[in-house]
C-alpha cells in the first residue's frame, strides 16, 4: 500500500500518527465570512433539490404504496386474529386410533386401508373410521378427549383451534362411541353430532348411539350420561341432561327423556322429600331437580332458580352433582349481579 507523507516545513516527511497531532495542534483557520456564506448556500441548494427529488418519487409510488398497504392489511389481520384466538388453524391428525382389537379400517372418500391393532394409525381430515363386527377402536383427540369406538362403527374426526383452544368433532353415522372428556379451559369443547343430534361438552364422560331404524322403529340418536353435564340439540329444542340421565331422539318423534324431568317447580320451590329409611337412591330426584334449575335458568327466571338450587344444596349436601350445583349457582348469582348493575340509573 503506497503512503503520500507531505513535507512539514522543515522538508521532512511526517507519518500518519504526527499528521493527526498536527491537524489538532493546528487547526484550520475559518473561513472569511463571504466564502463560508457561499458555502452554506451551495449546501442548502444542494440539499433542497434532494428533498425536490426524492419528494417526487414518493408522489409517483404513493398510490401504489398505499394499495400494497391495504391489500396486505386483512392478511395481517387474519394471522393476528389466528395468532392469538387459533381461528381455523386446522390439525393434521384429528384423531390418533391407539389401540384396536379385530378388524377396522380408515376411509377417505372411495379408498379404504386396512389399519393393524399394532401402533398408531393417524387419521386426517375427511378420514373415517369403520369397525368390523367384533372390533374395538380407541383414539385420542388433541383436546385429550378419548374415544371408545363400538362394533360396525362409523366415526368421522375433525379439530379446529390451535394452543390451548381446541375444538373437537365428532361424527357419528354408525355404531356407539363412549367418550371422556377432561376438564377443558375456556374455549375449547367437545361435539360429537349424528343426523338428528348435536352433543356439546366441555368436561364430562358420556355415550353416543346411532341407532338404525328396524320395522316401524324410525333411526335415532341416544345419549347417555356418565358423569358431568352435556347439552343435546335436536329438532325439537335443547335438553341439558346431567349424570345418570339418558335422551332418545327418534327422527319421527319428540325426544323421551329418562328418567323423566318434573315439571317447573311449584312456588314454594322445595325439592321434594326423600322417601324410605335412607332413601335408597336419590340420583335421578338430584338429577330431575338440577334439570328443574338449569331449565328455570334458561326461561330467565333466575330468582326462582337460584331459589331450587339453593335448596339442592341444602337437600344433598354429599350429591355427586355438588360441583356442577355450585357452578350453577355462581352463574345464577352472576346473572342477577348484572341485572342489578343494568337496572341502577
Amino acid at each position: 500500500m503506497n503512503r503520500i507523507d507531505p513535507p512539514n516545513a522543515k522538508g521532512q516527511h511526517l507519518d500518519a500518527d504526527e499528521l493527526l497531532r498536527a491537524f489538532v495542534e493546528q487547526p484550520v483557520a475559518p473561513l472569511p465570512e463571504a466564502d463560508a456564506s457561499r458555502l452554506r448556500d451551495q449546501v442548502t441548494r444542494a440539499l433542497e433539490s434532494r428533498r425536490v427529488v426524492v419528494r417526487g418519487r414518493f408522489e409517483r409510488w404513493q398510490p401504489w404504496l398505499l394499495f400494497a398497504a391495504a391489500a396486505c392489511l386483512p392478511i395481517a389481520i387474519w394471522a393476528g386474529v389466528a395468532r392469538v384466538h387459533g381461528v381455523a388453524a386446522r390439525h393434521d391428525d384429528t384423531a390418533i386410533v391407539r389401540s384396536l382389537a379385530g378388524s377396522a379400517e380408515i376411509a377417505h372418500g372411495d379408498v379404504a386401508q386396512s389399519i393393524a391393532g399394532t401402533g398408531d394409525a393417524p387419521l386426517g381430515p375427511g378420514d373415517e373410521l369403520r369397525t368390523g363386527r367384533d372390533a374395538t377402536a380407541r383414539a385420542s383427540l388433541p383436546t385429550g378427549a378419548v374415544v371408545d369406538v363400538g362394533p360396525l362403527a362409523r366415526v368421522r374426526f375433525s379439530a379446529t383451534g390451535s394452543g390451548a383452544m381446541v375444538r373437537d368433532r365428532l361424527e357419528l353415522a354408525a355404531g356407539h362411541v363412549d367418550v371422556r372428556v377432561p376438564k377443558l379451559p375456556a374455549g375449547s369443547e367437545v361435539r360429537v353430532q349424528t343426523p338428528d343430534a348435536m352433543v356439546t361438552v366441555h368436561g364430562t364422560k358420556f355415550s353416543v348411539d346411532r341407532i338404525e331404524a328396524a320395522g316401524a322403529r324410525p333411526a335415532g340418536t341416544r345419549v347417555s350420561v356418565t358423569e358431568g353435564v352435556v347439552t343435546v340439540d335436536t329438532d325439537h329444542g335443547q335438553r341439558t341432561l346431567t349424570a345418570g340421565m339418558e335422551l332418545s331422539t327418534p327422527e319421527a318423534s319428540p325426544p323421551a327423556l329418562t328418567p323423566e324431568a318434573p315439571l317447573a317447580p311449584s312456588a314454594d320451590d322445595t325439592p321434594p322429600p326423600a322417601t324410605g329409611s335412607g332413601a335408597s337412591s336419590t340420583l335421578a330426584a338430584e338429577n330431575a331437580l338440577l334439570a328443574d334449575v338449569m331449565r328455570l335458568r334458561r326461561d330467565g327466571q333466575t330468582e326462582r332458580a337460584l331459589a331450587l338450587v339453593d335448596a339442592f344444596v341444602a337437600r344433598y349436601p354429599r350429591s355427586p352433582l355438588m360441583e356442577t350445583a355450585r357452578a350453577e349457582r355462581q352463574r345464577l348469582v352472576d346473572t342477577l349481579r348484572r341485572e342489578g348493575a343494568a337496572r341502577t340509573p
